[in-house]
């Protein structure tokens, strides 16, 4: 068993590796030399501008404040649609763990794609936005996953807000920008984000229900990401040693309280019935004494036993 799972993980960075490396061939050394220079720094807890204007993929214009609303935590994934290099990655990787979480979207949270060139148009967005959604394969809202366009000035206030760095690449003849996602609150804060091309539905769940505020999860989602703590060297939810031992220790004293109550119940359930069955017998024993005083009052003679007399010689 230990050599099929040293296999099966073997088998996934292997195959992590080589889309890494695949992403990376298609672009050339210029493109790569551009992208060492940009990335992503935003600043902790950054806040959008929700009063940015932005249309989405039926051609509608709204605020960010529309879909940043205080109900759910917000996946935001900042790229162009015409990308033909990191962009297919970093959805392709966002749309397989969307799949893997057990929570639905549009219910739980929400997805946004933000578009940073300002040349695309609602046909590029309504084009993208289909795509997804057939590949999430689920049913959801039109508002649970927008692919938003927008003016060059309303995109730079989000990219600037979250460090989103990108440049245009002569040779390339393309955009060089970094590979990221945002976890964002129901109220439009960064609360962490990823770089990369994979993503652990695990680790996203968890971030999700972080930035959520105690709006989403179930109690038993709440309990074990009470468990768990942020590692930022490792860029993972890694268990809490000392949330653990509470959370045992909590769980033992519930199961003593639970013994204890159990206990007591039987024995006042135990008391009952005894007090009942000499209750009777107290009732049994006044009615016979009660029978004898009245044949007596009468003038009749007790009952006398039914005896049998020996037979003399």
């Amino acid at each position: 068993m230990k050599s099929r799972a040293a296999l099966a993980t073997l088998v996934a960075l292997t195959l992590t590796l080589t889309q890494g490396l695949a992403a990376q061939d298609r672009v050339d050394p210029e493109y790569q030399a551009t992208l060492h220079k940009i990335g992503s720094k935003p600043e902790a807890e950054a806040q959008l501008p929700l009063d940015a204007v932005f249309t989405d993929h039926t051609g509608k214009k709204r605020q960010l404040s529309h879909y940043f609303n205080g109900e759910r935590p917000i996946l935001l994934n900042v790229m162009f649609f015409d990308c033909q290099t990191i962009c297919q990655d970093v959805t392709a990787g966002l749309k397989k763990t969307l799949r893997e979480i057990d929570w639905n979207m549009g219910e739980e949270y929400n997805v946004i794609t933000l578009s940073f060139d300002p040349l695309d148009g609602v046909d590029f967005a309504k084009l993208a936005h289909d795509t997804s959604i057939e590949a999430y394969g689920r049913d959801a809202s039109p508002d649970a996953w927008p692919h938003l366009i927008g003016a060059e000035n309303e995109i730079r206030r989000v990219t600037n807000t979250l460090g989103f760095q990108y440049q245009w690449n002569e040779d390339a003849d393309t955009y060089a920008h970094p590979a990221v996602i945002y976890i964002m609150t129901p109220d439009g804060k960064l609360s962490r984000y990823y770089e990369g091309f994979q993503y652990a539905a695990t680790d996203l769940k968890y971030s999700l229900l972080d930035a959520g505020e105690g709006k989403i999860g179930s109690v038993w989602d709440r309990l074990s990401f009470y468990c768990l703590a942020w590692d930022p060297q490792l860029g993972q939810w890694i268990p809490a040693a000392y949330r653990v031992m509470q959370v045992g220790g909590a769980l033992t004293l519930l199961a003593l309280g639970l013994v204890v109550w159990g206990a007591r119940r039987a024995g006042r359930r135990h008391a009952r019935v005894a007090n009942d069955t000499a209750s009777n017998d107290s009732d049994t024993n006044d009615s016979a004494t009660t029978d004898k005083e009245d044949l007596t009052g009468q003038g009749l003679p007790p009952e006398t036993p039914n005896v049998s007399l020996g037979t003399q010689p």
